[in-house]
Formats: structure tokens, C-alpha cells, sequence
């Protein structure tokens, strides 16, 4: 397990297969109704603490887990303050496609029905799948997730996401995806 500090309030920790194992968990079984997942959030929080110095008493916990490629996950935590902003900013939306042809049909069908509520989009590459990340203008969230998922499957998304892919998949369109891919269909 690797425990780093991102900043006052946000620390990663990072977690092999084998440290999943011994906590006997998986990525697929995490939720906050289990205990082996509350016990591991427990044991991450507690080292931090020991390690950085991280306290994660001093407000709500935001905590976000992304897969690695290794079978491990990735833990992102942030204490939040009682008046944060993010309560009301969007989260991306994150979907994986499992070919392109799902992916063009999608993106075209976005681009003439919802391209006005999107503000941004990038699309990634990770193992076998597409991902595409959508950035919603507010209050557009329920129609553009509706409709993609009508192609793909929905990930979890959360405030680092998008520094989660960037990091760990491979960047295909940084920018306007929806847009672009769409231009490629007739």
C-alpha cells in the first residue's frame, strides 16, 4: 500500500492486487453497506494518519476508488469543508464502450440531440474498452446519461477522475470528443 499526500485536505492511496486480497476485497465488491470495505477505509485512514499526518475527522470524507490495471484500486480522499463548492458543480460522466461503432452511433446521436449541454468531452483508452467523459452543463446530467446509456456501461466518477485517466489510460481526444467523433459519421 502506498499512502502519498496530494494536499492539505486530499490524500491517494494506493493499493496492489495482494493488498486487496488480504483485505479480501475487490474493486467489484466495494460499497459502503460492507464491512470488509468500511474495515479497509478504516485500516487506509488510520496509516495516513500515522504516515502524513492526514486527518480525515475535520469534515465530510469524499472518498472516490478507481481500478488499476494490476487488480489494485486506486483510493482518492478529500475532507470537505461545510461550504464547499463541489456540492454544487457536476461530476463528469464516465462510460466504457466496449468497441467503436457503439461509440461513433453514440457521439452522433449526442452531437444532434444534446451537444448544447455538454461543456466538455474526452475520450480515453483503457484495456479492451473506449472511455468517454463527459462534462455536463449544470442540470443536464439526467438526459445525457439517459442517452449513453442506451450504448455503454456507466464507471464511477467522482472530482479526480479525469486526473485518474489521464494518469493510468491513454488519451485518444483531449478535447470536444463527442464533437469530433460525431463529424467522423455521415
Amino acid at each position: 500500500m502506498k499512502i502519498e499526500c496530494i494536499g492539505q485536505n486530499s490524500m491517494k492511496a494506493t493499493l496492489t492486487r495482494s493488498d486487496m486480497e488480504r483485505y479480501r476485497v475487490s474493486y467489484e465488491e466495494l460499497s459502503s453497506q460492507s464491512r470488509a470495505t468500511r474495515n479497509l477505509i478504516l485500516s487506509i485512514l488510520t496509516r495516513a494518519k500515522l504516515q502524513t499526518g492526514f486527518d480525515a475527522s475535520s469534515g465530510k470524507l469524499l472518498v472516490e476508488v478507481y481500478p488499476s490495471e494490476d487488480g489494485g484500486c486506486v483510493f482518492a480522499f478529500s475532507v470537505l469543508s461545510p461550504s464547499s463548492e463541489s456540492e454544487n458543480e457536476e461530476l463528469p460522466l464516465i462510460f466504457s464502450f466496449d468497441g467503436i461503432d457503439p461509440l461513433f452511433s453514440c457521439c452522433h446521436r449526442v452531437s444532434r440531440e444534446l451537444l448544447s449541454s455538454i461543456q466538455a468531452s474526452c475520450l480515453y483508452r483503457m484495456q479492451n474498452s473506449y472511455i468517454l467523459m463527459i462534462s455536463p452543463k449544470n442540470g443536464c446530467s439526467k438526459s445525457i446519461s439517459n442517452l449513453l446509456l442506451e450504448y455503454a456501461k456507466p464507471l464511477k466518477s467522482g472530482k479526480y477522475a479525469k486526473a485518474y485517466y489521464t494518469e493510468h489510460a491513454k488519451t485518444l481526444i483531449e478535447q470536444q470528443a463527442v464533437s469530433l467523433l460525431a463529424s467522423c459519421v455521415s
